[in-house]
């Protein structure tokens, strides 16, 4: 959501994610890490409501860290990439 956000409100700061290799690895990297986000949610949750509370617990610390991997992909991704690009 943040990315969309981004691109449509700064597209110029955006953009260089879709004009090279890197930024549509880093686009799949983004993802990757949003999707398992998400299932470490579920997997939490799953555990917690069959009893192993521990284990759901450290699931959902799991999926908190690759959100912040996501959000460090998408405020940071885009600014390594322009500071990547050769002098003109």
């Amino acid at each position: 959501m943040l990315a969309l956000f981004l691109f449509f409100v700064t597209p110029t700061y955006f953009r260089p994610m879709f004009e090279s290799v890197v930024g549509w690895l880093l686009l799949s990297a983004l993802a990757t890490t949003t999707s398992a986000a998400y299932g470490l949610v579920e997997v939490g949750l799953w555990l917690s409501r069959k009893g192993r509370v521990v284990v759901g617990v450290v699931a959902l610390v799991g999926s908190f860290i690759a959100w912040l991997v996501a959000f460090w992909i998408v405020l940071v991704g885009p600014a390594a990439l322009i500071l990547m690009r050769p002098p003109s």
